[in-house]
């Protein structure tokens, strides 16, 4: 059941995490984004938990495309088309990351992950000595965010291990999306959107693999 309005009538809710102020209950995803001369293509999201850490959408989010019943308090994003990961939507921005690595001589490419993910891999990409593969496939799991959300860690074929045959250190098997991968918990101490970038992370993930431990 809504929340009771205010002494008013009127219902607060916060849109891009600023407060404002409606006449009653039902409200439109028009309307909420007219509330901050927003686009019309733009999508309303509204926030039913808050955003992990890495800055994806949450699994119980939902997408407000008509009439919408409100209360105060209630908290919603107005984001462009695709910020989320609408089906089949790779920003254009990303795609151009993608084609800078594969400039200097990578062989890279982007794809839709699972909900709230995008997949860049990068294939036959070298390892240091020390490994028991010259080369392995790279997998970078970035938030539908990005680069607002930042990246962290990295992800190896599932068959990479130092030359004695052991576990590098801080690594482990998992899953991601029916497939196995072996897991770099290996995380950037800072992420600067706008300075930051797929060049820029993969350097960081470089630091890593040059070290054979």
């Amino acid at each position: 059941m809504a929340g009771k309005a205010g002494k008013n009538g009127k219902v607060t809710i916060l849109v891009n995490q600023k407060p404002h102020h409606i006449e009653g209950h039902e409200t439109s995803a028009e309307a909420i984004r007219g509330l901050i001369s927003a686009p019309a293509d733009y999508e309303v999201w509204h926030i039913i938990k808050s955003p992990d850490p890495e800055g994806q959408l949450p699994v119980d989010d939902e997408q407000v495309t008509g009439e919408v019943t409100v209360k105060s308090g209630d908290r919603f994003r107005v984001v462009p088309a695709g910020t989320f990961g609408g089906e089949d939507v790779i920003p254009e921005g990303l795609r151009e990351e993608v084609e800078r690595l594969n400039a200097v001589g990578m062989n890279a490419t982007v794809t839709k992950g699972g909900k709230g993910f995008f997949h860049v891999t990068v294939t036959d990409h070298p390892v240091a000595p020390g490994y028991n593969q010259s080369d392995t496939q790279i997998l970078l799991r970035l938030p539908a965010s990005y680069p607002a959300g930042k990246p962290d860690m990295f992800w190896t074929d599932k068959t990479l291990r130092l030359s004695d045959g052991k576990m590098p250190e801080k690594a482990g098997e998992e899953n991601v999306d029916g497939t196995q991968w072996l897991r770099f918990s290996w995380h950037p101490k800072s992420w600067t959107p706008g300075v930051d970038d797929l060049t820029t992370y993969m350097e960081f993930v470089n630091r890593r693999l040059v070290q054979a431990r």
